[in-house]
């Protein structure tokens, strides 16, 4: 009962290596392990008496195989023989990678529309600075015209009183 639960708490990867794990008969796991102490994937005294789903684990924590990167575990089961193995973990890689890629396309469709969003609050600031501008110097003519003026009524007035 406690397998059963503790299997039920493993992510979708780890539960697909614990049924590739389980599927293997004992001298495929002997070729495994040879085959990753040739290569250099393992050490040996890593891997002697771990079961495959722990060597499994041992390469995903090494980043050798994980979500989208199953080329190594791919041929490994082929090269164990296991090609139906092989070939729905290709599928699974190519349905990550399609996630993948959504997610990448939509995080890049979100940056754009953000970007877009800041593009036009600046141009929109830029339109009100303008604006503004624009304003304060109808303001400041309209001052100048007054000041004009006034200058203007001064002097008619000085020219219209009577002198002392």
């Amino acid at each position: 009962m406690a397998a059963a639960q503790g299997a039920s708490e493993l992510s979708p990867r780890n539960k697909l290596y614990l049924k590739i794990s389980e599927s293997l008969s004992e001298d495929q796991v002997k070729n495994l392990r040879t085959m990753l102490i040739t290569d250099h994937h393992i050490g040996k005294e890593k891997i002697e008496t771990s079961t495959p789903h722990e060597i499994f684990n041992m390469l995903e924590d090494d980043h050798k195989i994980g979500e989208g990167n199953l080329g190594l575990l791919i041929e490994l089961l082929k090269d164990l023989g296991e090609t139906q193995w092989a070939k729905d973990l290709q599928e699974e890689e190519m349905h990550q990678t399609d996630k993948q890629s959504q997610d990448m396309e939509k995080t890049q469709e979100e940056a754009q529309q953000k970007t877009n969003e800041q593009h036009k609050e600046q141009m929109e600031k830029e339109r009100k600075e303008r604006e503004d501008a624009e304003l304060t110097r109808m303001m400041l003519d309209i001052q100048q015209k007054q000041d004009e003026l006034d200058r203007d009524v001064l002097a008619m007035l000085r020219k219209a009183r009577p002198p002392n």
